[in-house]
């Protein structure tokens, strides 16, 4: 994992030797792979990262391939509905909407997170759904959907006056994206 850690912080602060960081990513996963131990929870972190190593990179097949094999095995170690499983949905929308200007894609697959988060969380009105919304509307936005962006924002407005309080920074800056998409529209 520290292979790992390190290939993530050389992301992190915009290293351009891009070969370093690919050779600590890959180093990583080798050697949890050497272990055959594929459902271990540090694996699948490790190829996470591998996976946003090659993103960084500008290799986004072999990233999407990554994030997949990501998602299966959280779903084969966590089952269908967990908040892994809802995580690792999120990071592959996210991916679909950056890199593969896939807007379908993008939304089924944070769809999917929020209703995993709404059966783990049992209520519409927990954080990490807010959060999921929250992407969803930058989806949205980032597509020119104004209307549909406008409607998970209220959403999420919802959830943090619910659960942090009118006078909370996430609900100000709920606001403030709301009145931007105002001004779009």
């Amino acid at each position: 994992a520290l292979y790992s850690n390190y290939a993530s912080f050389l992301i992190r602060i915009e290293d351009k030797n891009k070969d370093e960081i690919l050779k600590y990513s890959k180093k990583a996963v080798d050697l949890y792979t050497e272990d055959k131990d594929f459902s271990n929870p540090a694996i699948i972190t490790c190829k996470f990262n591998l996976a946003k190593t090659y993103e960084y990179c500008g290799e986004y097949n072999k990233a999407e391939k990554l994030y997949i094999d990501v998602l299966e095995s959280k779903i084969n170690v966590f089952g269908e509905y967990h908040n892994d499983v809802a995580t690792a949905y999120i990071g592959i929308s996210l991916f679909y909407s950056n890199y593969k200007k896939n807007c379908k894609l993008s939304i089924e697959y944070i769809n999917k997170a929020i209703d995993i988060y709404k059966m783990v969380y049992s209520t519409d009105l927990h954080p990490s759904i807010a959060l999921a919304y929250d992407n969803l509307g930058s989806i949205y936005n980032k597509f020119g959907n104004y209307s549909a962006s406008e409607k998970k924002l209220d959403a999420i407005l919802k959830i943090y006056r619910n659960k942090l309080g009118e006078k909370h920074i996430r609900t100000a800056e709920a606001y403030g994206t709301l009145g931007s998409i105002y001004l779009l529209q």
